[in-house]
């Protein structure tokens, strides 16, 4: 197959930043004409240029100022043009700074008798490292090994951490005391679990200044959504200090931030500004809440009698076939199948096909496979012949281009481990019969499901078991309310395609009112605006005792209902 420039690109993870934004970065890091700079991903050179416009402005000699930055590139061709621009823009006659090297391969030191591509301590660090997919990441053990060697401390890297990390933690290595790291990358540690082990070391030895994210996407052609991470390296960092999490409405505002920084603006409508003392975040959380919420949100947190959803209810992940070709049935193929009723089981497979409300089993109009017994115990069913089917076919299993025989001869099949191969029985009854279904996935609208009939719900919802079964309808207010939204959006990851995603920990950690602390009439209260609403779908009606209940003033809800629709916005926004 013909390899593109595009495939090339993506391969090494090059999306060149926005000049606005690499003037920015750098001028925050850089701060006295003395300085020495490390770009650790130069590409297109955006990062070198606004290092030495920096200096010119802090009164250091264009030659001079060359002088003082390092710059590190992999990619031959990237590496070639940024000599060329260098040598015919700025004069540059000595290269020997401009380095065509693995950047993970460039020790620190403070041994400047030694080759400055094997030896390097800076005042400040500044870039883009480079976003490679992870399934086009390789060597992976080889680039842990080198990035921890360079760390006073071992930390437990995990094997799907994304290249930008490996920058981050690496470039650290160089910074002299009390430098700086200013970088643009994807916002994913801040809420994936790769990133709680760098934001364990980075809050244990910098003092984090700010992270800064975007209502618009800064990179077009990149489905990750972009933050401005602001740091600085201190041997004892000070406990008071506090991070300023800012919300851009664009990245055409970056340049206004400086005020925030510096204590003078606290965004004035162009930008949202929630600031947390650094020894208050934990590691294990979220920390995108910090840039999604804001005023209204942290007041609700704090109002009395609020507890997390995991303690109220068990919470799993819908259904997982690992094959829905083979074990799901729309009404169309479960007919020209053959296969008896009985080993077909109602599955809600959408949101969108589950509206408020599962009263019975018809009112959902798919099935999935639903059979525990041994095939020999089969033989004479139509069931029976169509498995056999499916052992003799060839097939490919996801993401390769190997062909199998068999669907029970696929590696994820094989390693669920179910017997026999095409049993779902124990998995569905364990975990994917929710009386609450939450959306994984929530775009524009957002609806939490009743499933009064109790049938299997999909990958595609989050099942929520209470632990007290007269709690449902109650819960199911809550989680319905403005109040609801507001949280599950927060605490939702936000995509680049305008889809705020729910995992099972978002849902277990949503902050939600303690009906094991509400006496009989508020629950009444509670329940009869939750059967209204699945009247009317007026949501008005869950809310007036909802925000009553929470003490919420007429101020607070106005200002709920706007912080909603800015998230909806977002997620408008990051679809385009």
């Amino acid at each position: 197959m013909l390899r593109t420039e595009q495939d090339r690109i993506k391969d090494i993870g090059a999306f060149d930043t926005p000049k606005n934004i690499a003037q920015f970065l750098a001028t925050w890091a850089i701060r006295s004409p003395g300085d020495e700079v490390l770009d650790p991903g130069a590409g297109a050179g955006i990062f070198v240029e606004a290092a030495l416009e920096r200096l010119k402005e802090l009164g250091k000699p264009l030659g001079d100022a060359l002088r003082q930055i390092y710059a590190v590139e992999l990619d031959n061709k990237r590496h070639a043009d940024l000599l060329a621009k260098l040598r015919d823009r700025y004069r540059l006659q000595d290269t020997s700074h401009i380095l065509r090297e693995d950047f993970f391969n460039i020790v620190p030191s403070t041994d400047l008798s030694l080759e400055p591509s094997r030896a390097l301590r800076v005042d400040a660090v500044i870039g883009n490292p480079p976003y490679v997919e992870r399934a086009r990441l390789r060597n992976v053990r080889a680039i842990q090994r080198k990035v921890l060697s360079g760390l006073k401390e071992r930390i437990p890297l995990h094997s799907v951490t994304d290249m930008y990390a490996y920058f981050i933690l690496h470039s650290t290595s160089f910074l002299r005391d009390q430098g700086r790291l200013a970088f643009i990358v994807s916002d994913t540690w801040l809420s994936m679990d790769f990133g709680k082990p760098i934001k364990e070391f980075l809050a244990k030895n910098f003092e984090l200044k700010a992270i800064v994210g975007f209502d618009k996407r800064v990179f077009p052609d990149v489905l990750v959504r972009a933050i401005l991470l602001l740091m600085e390296k201190k041997m004892e960092p000070n406990p008071q200090n506090r991070i300023a999490f800012i919300q851009l409405r664009s990245h055409e505002a970056v340049e206004k931030l400086h005020s925030i920084l510096n204590g003078t603006s606290d965004g004035n409508g162009w930008a949202k500004v929630v600031r947390v003392q650094q020894t208050s975040l934990a590691p294990d959380e979220s920390w995108s809440k910090y840039l999604k919420g804001s005023k209204v949100y942290f007041q609700v947190l704090q109002k009395p009698g609020m507890t997390t959803l995991g303690n109220l209810a068990r919470v799993s992940i819908g259904l997982q076939t690992l094959r829905r070709e083979f074990y799901m049935f729309d009404p169309e193929k479960a007919q020209q199948s053959g296969i008896e009723s009985r080993f077909l089981e109602p599955i809600v497979v959408s949101p969108r096909e589950a509206l408020h409300l599962i009263q019975n089993k018809d009112d959902v109009c798919n099935y999935v496979l639903y059979c525990d017994l041994p095939k020999d115990k089969l033989r004479g069913t139509r069931l029976f012949d169509y498995i056999k089917l499916a052992e003799q076919q060839t097939t490919t299993p996801r993401g390769k281009r190997t062909i199998v025989k068999g669907i029970h001869n696929l590696p994820r099949i094989r390693k669920a481990g179910r017997v026999p191969w095409y049993n779902l029985k124990g998995e569905i009854e364990r975990r994917c019969r929710g009386e609450i279904l939450v959306p994984r996935r929530l775009y524009k609208k957002f609806v939490v499901v009743w499933n009064k009939a109790g049938v299997v719900a999909n990958e595609d919802f989050i099942n929520v078991h209470p632990k007290d079964p007269l709690s449902v309808q109650a819960l199911l207010a809550i989680l319905n309310s403005s109040v609801g939204e507001l949280v599950s959006r927060v605490h939702g990851q936000l995509y680049g395609g305008g889809v705020f995603d729910l995992r099972p920990d978002d849902v277990k950690g949503l902050p939600i009112m303690n009906i094991e602390q509400l006496n009989l009439e508020e629950k009444t209260r509670l329940e009869k605006a939750y059967s209204g609403f699945i009247e009317t779908g007026d949501r008005g009606l869950i809310d007036e005792v909802v925000n009553e209940l929470l003490g919420l003033s007429e101020q607070q809800m106005k200002r709920l209902n706007n912080e909603i629709e800015d998230l909806r916005s977002l997620s408008e926004i990051s679809k385009g």
